[in-house]
């Protein structure tokens, strides 16, 4: 969903609820829920930018922080959290289209 100037509410499927930074954290490692979609959450606002090969990295508005996988953990179940940009893998997704 265009949340404005360039930022998307990224919306679950199953859910119905949007990707939001827990208790507006800041710091690095604060941690990433879902949570019912509020019209004027910045925590809730995400920059999509492109990377090289087919990756993207995901800014919060409200900290400027990136979407992290915590500790670059390849376990199932490892948390998500946001953190400085650091142009690691940790911090690059691909947007994989559903059905």
């Amino acid at each position: 969903m265009d949340a404005g100037g360039g930022y998307h509410r990224i919306v679950n499927r199953n859910s119905g609820k949007a990707l939001d930074v827990a208790n507006a954290g800041t710091a690095n490692g604060s941690n990433v829920q879902q949570w019912a979609p509020g019209s004027t959450a910045t925590t809730q606002q995400w920059r999509v930018e492109g990377l090289a090969g087919g990756y993207y990295r995901l800014t919060a508005r409200h900290s400027g922080k990136v979407l992290n996988v915590a500790g670059g953990g390849t376990d199932n179940a490892t948390n998500v959290d946001t953190w400085s940009w650091a142009n690691v893998p940790q911090q690059q997704f691909q947007i994989v289209s559903i059905p």
